[in-house]
């Protein structure tokens, strides 16, 4: 026969505190996932440029490339910025009436030299590094960023 009351018979309460650890475990995980692959690769491009260099730096150097890197951020940022203020100049000289293109290409001018700044300030951080290393820590380097190249060449 039925219950006539309309109650249903409720659960033990081990598996109301086993189902709630479950959902938390659950949301935890894609928590964790989530965020990783938000991080995922720096967009700026000199903080992405460093962090291609850095995967393949071998294990035994990766704090020594991380200091040498962390010496160069504060100019980095500031060039950055001059780039940032660029592109302010580049709108206002698109929008200035009259308009000169001879303003507006020294803006252009002023930002590329910011960004050519920024790539060679990298550039030499790498050289600097390369320096330190032995010749098989130079050709772990060479031969994980071949592989990575190759990688990146099968995608395309």
């Amino acid at each position: 026969m039925t219950d006539q009351t309309g109650q249903t018979p409720s659960s033990p309460r081990w598996m109301k505190v086993l189902l709630l650890g479950s959902l938390a475990v659950n949301v935890a995980v894609v928590g964790v996932i989530v965020g990783f692959m938000m991080k995922g690769t720096p967009e700026r491009g000199s903080e992405r440029q460093i962090y291609w260099i850095m995967q393949f730096v071998p294990e035994t150097r990766q704090d020594d490339a991380r200091a040498l890197f962390r010496g160069r951020r504060d100019s980095i940022r500031d060039l950055m910025r001059d780039q940032n203020t660029s592109l302010d100049q580049i709108l206002i000289a698109i929008r200035a009436e009259p308009y000169s293109p001879e303003t507006l290409e020294a803006a252009m001018k002023d930002r590329r030299g910011s960004a050519d700044k920024r790539r060679i300030m990298v550039e030499e951080g790498l050289l600097e590094l390369l320096q330190t290393f032995s010749q098989d820590e130079r050709a772990y380097f060479a031969d994980q960023m071949e592989e990575q190249l190759k990688n990146m060449r099968r995608q395309r």
